[in-house]
């Protein structure tokens, strides 16, 4: 971890959220377990997000999930979230439900 990054939330069964240098990032596994912990993690600040997802596999829906209150939670701030690095599963599971215009990827 670089001086930069500082972590938001404390690990939540080694699942992180981090601020990194051009924005944010998701580590571990997100799990119905840690989805919910992970929604409050969110910056309350206003402005677009980024989130990079790169090491996240293995991450199911409960990631969509979590994709998706973060989307609200930005939109109601007038702020877009976006997504860098996303894996392919998740990827799949936002084509399969039509989801491409709610989340960029």
């Amino acid at each position: 971890m670089t001086p930069r990054q500082q972590v938001i939330n404390q690990h939540v069964n080694a699942t992180t959220f981090l601020a990194i240098d051009n924005g944010y990032q998701i580590t571990g596994v997100v799990t119905l377990d840690t989805a919910p912990t992970l929604v409050q993690s969110l910056p309350t600040t206003s402005g677009d997000l980024t989130i990079d997802l790169s090491d996240t596999g293995g991450s199911d829906s409960a990631l969509l999930a979590l994709l998706l209150a973060w989307v609200r939670q930005a939109s109601k701030k007038n702020a877009n979230l976006s997504c860098t690095n996303t894996p392919s599963e998740i990827s799949s599971l936002i084509h399969l439900y039509g989801l491409e215009s709610i989340l960029s990827h």
